[in-house]
């Protein structure tokens, strides 16, 4: 049975934090099950960690493996359960390393599964043959109704990196050796 705290008082921060934590045995995560934030992450409330709110996970490694958490810090998951603070289960990391390990886990939208794009994977095909045979960036943008650093980006594989299509090796013409 989970343990009631009363509001206002401060308990103990490991008592508190034993109290909102459920462990399943199958998976080895051990679930929040207190508070939450809107993200689906746990909510670790706690004056005694700066009278604000920080994710679950944040402060079982706190709290479990090491107090001296940098400001810049990650707290990531490993088995992607937003309510896991095993700290076994989790690795610290800078906000780059937690976009990487998401992208390559396939947790953000990319290519036309993001709502914004105006750009399809045929669209980066065609521009991309566009580009080889000599078609200039502004005039690609202008087709496809992108900015031109966007469709410079698709073409040149910075973005759109799964599309098939070979990013393009046109220098230009004699003379005039644009990229």
């Amino acid at each position: 049975m989970k343990k009631q705290f009363v509001r206002g008082t401060t308990p103990d921060p490991l008592e508190y934090f034993w109290a909102n934590v459920k462990k399943d045995e199958v998976s080895g995560c051990w679930n929040w099950i207190g508070n939450m934030f809107n993200s689906g992450y746990g909510q670790f409330k706690n004056s005694l960690v700066n009278k604000t709110s920080i994710p679950a996970s944040r402060a079982a490694w706190f709290l479990l493996k090491d107090k001296n958490l940098d400001r810049t810090d990650f707290v990531c998951h490993k088995c992607d359960n937003r309510r896991c603070c095993n700290p076994d289960h989790l690795f610290i990391g800078k906000s780059s390393d937690n976009m990487k390990d998401a992208s390559e886990k396939r947790r953000i939208n990319h290519g036309e599964d993001r709502p914004q794009s105006k750009l399809t994977e045929e669209i980066v095909r065609e521009a991309r043959k566009l580009r080889q045979q000599g078609m200039g960036w502004l005039k690609l943008a202008a087709r496809y109704d992108v900015a031109q650093n966007c469709i410079r980006s698709a073409v040149m594989g910075e973005t759109w990196s799964h599309v098939d299509e070979p990013v393009p090796t046109y220098i230009g013409k004699p003379g005039n050796p644009r990229k």
